[in-house]
């Protein structure tokens, strides 16, 4: 159920471009107001039976205050400026982008609350402008109907302030029958207690937070490409080292096999020469080994006839 449905009374007008409640001015016309929402003439009305409110007279008013189809969601913004001023708390919403958070949704509490003062830097008229314990400036807009307009964000960008956006017309209420008291109450809950309905409009030092965190979170994942790299690096030298290891290896292999290949050959060629000398020795008798063997200069042979002189020439 939304607001328009609710059988709301006007609480406050405007005299003299300020904000009044009916308690403070005279009865009937003798007030002077106007509405705060549709600016056309109001009378207090200070009756034993109603509970007093403004309503609006002359030819605007002949079907009663609900011919002014703005008072009730300027009544919920009046009554939500009325709660933060009273209360100096806030519950203010979670800060963050798709992927880091500055802060999460809190409760906020102001030392310093003011409404509707015109920022003669920004050339704006924020809705409250707050003060919390730290020292921090809040612009709080409460959005009824229609949400800040982008030349006021410009401003409030352009000047760095921290300010967030309400909107109360998201408030739902489950009877007809509340009254004005009961309706702040309920606005109180949905302001202090919720922080549900509001987003920021700029944060200077959350959004400088947020870069922060991103620029540490850049790094570390440049740290840990870097490292990925020398670990990738220190084991490419690694497999290069064990690969020249393996190579070096091979060759010892390689060259200790044809070494002994060479030592067989050259082992088989002797034990073929021994072998043949052997045989060739084995048909001589003594003298004609001796004979045959001696490899130290010049040798003289003396033999008689048939003892085989002719055989010692050949097989020597």
């Amino acid at each position: 159920m939304d607001i328009n449905s609710l059988p709301l009374l006007i609480a406050y007008s405007i005299l003299d471009e300020k904000l009044v409640k009916v308690d403070d001015v005279p009865s009937g016309k003798r007030c002077n107001c106007i509405c705060p929402s549709c600016k056309q003439p109001v009378a207090a009305k200070k009756g034993e039976i109603r509970k007093y409110h403004f309503a609006h007279i002359g030819e605007y008013g002949k079907g009663g205050c609900h011919e002014c189809k703005g008072y009730k969601m300027t009544q919920l913004h009046l009554l939500a400026q009325e709660v933060i001023e009273e209360e100096r708390k806030l519950m203010i919403p979670r800060y963050a982008d798709d992927f880091f958070v500055a802060s999460e949704s809190k409760q906020v509490c102001f030392i310093d609350v003011q409404k509707e003062k015109y920022d003669i830097n920004a050339k704006i008229r924020p809705d409250i402008i707050a003060v919390d314990e730290n020292g921090l400036k809040y612009r709080i807009e409460i959005c009824n109907s229609h949400a800040v307009d982008r030349n006021k964000i410009n401003k409030i960008k352009d000047n760095d302030y921290i300010c967030l956006e309400i909107y109360i017309d998201k408030i739902e209420f489950s009877s007809l029958n509340i009254t004005r008291d009961e309706l702040k109450n309920v606005i109180k809950d949905f302001l202090i207690n919720s922080s549900n309905h509001r987003i920021w409009i700029n944060h200077p030092f959350y959004k400088k937070l947020i870069e922060e965190k991103r620029i540490e979170y850049q790094k570390k994942v440049e740290e840990e490409r870097r490292k990925q790299e020398a670990e990738k690096e220190k084991r490419r030298k690694q497999e290069e080292e064990e690969r020249k290891e393996q190579q070096r290896k091979d060759r010892q292999i390689e060259e200790y096999y044809k070494k002994t290949k060479n030592k067989n050959d050259q082992a088989g060629t002797s034990d073929k020469l021994i072998a043949g000398r052997r045989k060739l020795l084995k048909d001589l008798n003594e003298g004609q080994q001796r004979a045959v063997e001696y490899n130290d200069g010049a040798s003289l042979v003396i033999a008689g006839a048939g003892s085989g002189k002719t055989r010692v020439l050949t097989y020597k």
